[in-house]
């Protein structure tokens, strides 16, 4: 039930559902135009709060209250949601539907879920080695790291850019539902990656069944053999300015993980996990 009122909330019963992991007993929503509005004004602030409609301007609240301190859902609207600056939060953050920035590189603490969901959205990590993990959900996305920070990527669906250059990144490719392409143009782009990153790819059993592809200054990993279901020659994603001789260094020092390592990294992001587990038990190390 939305606010009928521009910038303020109403609170509702949120009937136990599961949200950042947790049961919500009550749940704060917005109004469908577009409010401007900073959570520390709230109290509590920590509720699950929904944006409902508008184009939103959410300021996270930088009070601490244990687990995830903001727990928002961008739902419709392109929503920008932003952290104060020195915030030691960690936060839970849904864009929703169409093109949100989620932007929590003000914070210093990470540990954060940002999510962009569906639409072509930007993410930004925070300014921490704590890992966050950063998912760009449908459509095409950006994800970046700030300079000096250390969080988990994954593009999910659509065509992604994951830029970890200055950082460093644990990077997931997915290669399920459709995420490994059949046009190269399709392919997820890392760019900036070198010798701090990982690169996480599920569905692969071996290495054998990697196949390196320079096109130009970009070198593009591939394969035909999946355990996930996935059929045919599929392109799994570009090493933007990367030569082949690069890629392949990075298959031999132990860059590139594959098999049950991989399989289970993946399996393990989700937001229960996270809560309780914000190290994912040492997986993306």
């Amino acid at each position: 039930m939305s606010s009928t009122t521009q910038n303020t909330s109403v609170v509702v019963d949120g009937n136990g559902s599961i949200f950042a992991g947790i049961r919500s007993e009550n749940i704060r929503d917005y109004s469908n135009m577009a409010d401007i509005v900073d959570f520390s004004n709230n109290s509590p602030s920590n509720y699950h709060t929904r944006m409902m409609g508008g184009n939103d301007r959410v300021t996270l609240s930088d009070v601490n209250v244990g687990g995830f301190s903001n727990k928002v859902n961008g739902n419709l609207g392109d929503d920008v949601i932003t952290s104060k600056m020195g915030s030691t939060t960690r936060d839970f953050i849904l864009g929703g539907s169409e093109n949100d920035t989620i932007n929590l590189k003000f914070s210093s603490s990470g540990g954060d879920w940002q999510n962009g969901n569906n639409g072509n959205d930007t993410i930004i990590g925070a300014s921490s080695r704590t890992m966050s993990v950063l998912r760009g959900g449908a459509d095409d996305d950006s994800i970046q790291l700030a300079n000096g920070s250390k969080h988990i990527l994954v593009g999910d669906l659509g065509q992604d850019e994951l830029h970890v250059g200055g950082a460093t990144g644990r990077i997931v490719c997915r290669t399920d539902n459709g995420a490994a392409v059949q046009n190269i143009g399709e392919a997820d782009e890392i760019i900036g990656f070198d010798a701090d990153d990982k690169v996480f790819i599920p569905g692969v059993n071996s290495l054998d069944d990697l196949q390196i592809q320079q096109v130009g200054a970009n070198t593009y990993l591939k394969a035909d053999s999946f355990t996930n279901g996935t059929t045919g020659s599929r392109y799994i994603v570009q090493f933007h300015g990367n030569n082949a001789f690069d890629v392949r260094g990075y298959i031999n020092s132990g860059q590139v993980i594959i098999g049950d390592t991989a399989d289970n990294a993946y399996a393990a992001l989700n937001p229960e996990n996270f809560l309780n587990s914000p190290d994912l038990g040492g997986m993306f190390a």
